[in-house]
């Protein structure tokens, strides 16, 4: 299984971090670290990793690659740390990763660069995705969605239609802990609700995990929630401090909601860049 992961100029520390944690338990190999720019790219190369780092090539988006220029050279800090419209568009370029990477690869999970690694989660996470729904389908799950409750911002993507309106916290998918089998069915599904993100690229919020909490709403065959013991995370209703993650003991877990993420790790023992 390929761990995927996406990142700009500002997360160069964090994802090297990523793959300190990953090379304890001999999985950085399976690490595929895509560049949104050239600078980033040269400076992941420049460490020489043992593991795959591409610089980004729009599949999904080519048609709005030039629309793309512009963040994809964004290495400003604000452009992940904060809410900004390139932060945005990172988080729809994500999927078109992973839609990038299953077609020579049979199993991916998209992984934010900050998730924090306290076990190997692999070989469970690929357990829970082949055997969980076995009693209501005949073939392993295609998707594996962590859910977190989330502020919904109302937009309905399945009209296309730009409607914003405060509704409130609803169950979300979560796209920092993704888990995508190849088959005919995600192949559809990716193309499908990235179609979906076209008319939102010039908004801030994470819309791709509305948009396809949308979209997937309806669609639960052959879609498996990760449970907590693989991933924990924090959300609007609970946001975990180091000392609650560590008594809890997840296999990962990826630190939402909060400020400095370095400093989080750090106390949770899991900052292994010098």
């Amino acid at each position: 299984m390929k761990l995927i992961t996406f990142i700009n100029f500002a997360y160069i520390d964090i994802c090297y971090n990523l793959y300190l944690q990953l090379k304890q338990f001999s999985r950085h190999t399976d690490l595929v670290v895509f560049c949104t720019d050239e600078n980033t790219y040269n400076s992941m190369t420049s460490k020489n990793l043992e593991c795959d780092i591409q610089l980004y090539k729009p599949v999904l988006f080519a048609n709005i690659s030039d629309k793309l220029k512009h963040h994809l050279d964004n290495t400003d800090l604000a452009a992940t740390y904060k809410r900004s419209e390139s932060y945005s568009v990172y988080q729809f370029l994500k999927h078109d990763v992973v839609y990038q990477t299953l077609l020579n690869n049979d199993r991916v999970c998209l992984i934010d660069s900050d998730l924090i690694i306290f076990e190997d989660f692999v070989d469970e996470l690929i357990y829970w995705m082949d055997n969980d729904n076995k009693f209501y389908h005949t073939e392993p799950a295609t998707f594996g969605f962590k859910y977190y409750l989330q502020i919904r911002t109302g937009v309905d993507p399945l009209k296309k239609e730009h409607l914003y309106q405060w509704i409130g916290r609803e169950k979300t998918i979560n796209t920092g802990f993704m888990y995508v089998r190849r088959s005919d069915a995600s192949f559809h599904h990716i193309q499908n609700y990235s179609n979906l993100f076209l008319p939102h690229f010039d908004h801030l919020n994470n819309l791709d995990e509305h948009i396809m909490t949308e979209y997937f709403r309806n669609i639960i065959e052959n879609t498996v929630d990760i449970k907590d013991q693989i991933n924990l995370l924090s959300d609007v209703g609970v946001n975990y401090t180091y000392e609650q993650v560590l008594r809890i003991k997840p296999k990962t877990y990826h630190p939402t909601f909060t400020g400095d993420k370095i400093e989080f790790m750090k106390n949770s023992n899991q900052w292994f860049v010098e």
